[in-house]
């Protein structure tokens, strides 16, 4: 037999959860399988339930991988295991061929892993793409994701300019304040800028926090409109305030540029 989930601690330690297992354990009796078998490649099984129709249990133990006709959404199921727990026990016969069901579902599967396998060696062969395309390529989702940016900061000025027309202290005890401010950093992060969603969530926390809270909220409107000046005139930027405009809005870096260009 293969020693693949062999001991009953190696089936158990797949169950998903307790009750799984207590449900295999009751179900590790062969009088309830009208069919058991498995060989070095796999193990199946039919169990009775309440149904006129067993259900119809697999096991490729070249994963392990499990499969059964039952309706259960935990993987393995109860069958899958109590299967398994059976033969740990030496209650499953040794068979040399499975019935057509399990052969069938054992191709597919070595089939499925041809085709990946085909597919990584023809990655693995292709000639290394060009850089200078993979470059216009970059720069295309990069001018694509500006836009989106862009257009969520001046969004975000008009906001601003809002608030600040009915007066920072009107936030104070405002209920609905705090949905529009959630309001707001979910559109940030819907223009996929999701560093300043969480400078507006901070920010929020200021609201009623000390006396002087509306003073400290200004001086982060005022941080959040030079990033927004800063993403309007983002051209003209040189490469390292760029950057640290990008940082800001969330943009994630690309490690080996950093390695390569960033300050020890």
């Amino acid at each position: 037999m293969s020693r693949v989930l062999a001991t009953e601690a190696e089936v158990v330690a797949l169950s998903p959860d307790a009750s799984s297992t207590k449900a295999a354990q009751g179900l590790k009796n062969p009088s309830k399988w009208p069919s058991l078998g498995c060989n070095a490649t796999a193990a199946w099984g039919e169990c009775q339930g309440s149904g006129s129709k067993p259900y119809q249990t697999q096991v490729d133990l070249s994963g392990p991988s499990f499969k059964c006709s039952c309706p259960s959404r935990k993987f393995p199921c109860k069958h899958g295991l109590a299967l398994m727990l059976l033969r740990a026990a030496g209650q499953v016969g040794e068979s040399a061929e499975p019935p057509a069901w399990v052969s069938a579902w054992l191709d597919s599967r070595a089939e499925k892993a041809e085709k990946k396998e085909a597919k990584a060696a023809a990655i693995a062969a292709a000639p290394p793409p060009d850089p200078e395309v993979l470059a216009k390529q970059q720069a295309k989702r990069d001018d694509k994701r500006w836009d989106k940016v862009a257009a969520g900061m001046q969004e975000l000025q008009l906001w601003m300019q809002d608030m600040l027309r009915n007066g920072l202290a009107n936030l104070s005890g405002d209920q609905q304040a705090r949905q529009h401010w959630n309001t707001m950093a979910a559109r940030m992060v819907d223009a996929q800028a999701s560093g300043m969603a969480a400078r507006i969530k901070e920010a929020w926390e200021l609201v009623d926090s000390h006396p002087q809270w509306s003073r400290d909220l200004l001086v982060q409107l005022g941080h959040w409109q030079l990033l927004a000046d800063a993403v309007a005139r983002r051209d003209a930027l040189g490469a390292e305030t760029r950057a640290d405009v990008m940082a800001a809005l969330g943009w994630p870096l690309d490690k080996a540029e950093v390695l390569a260009r960033g300050q020890a």
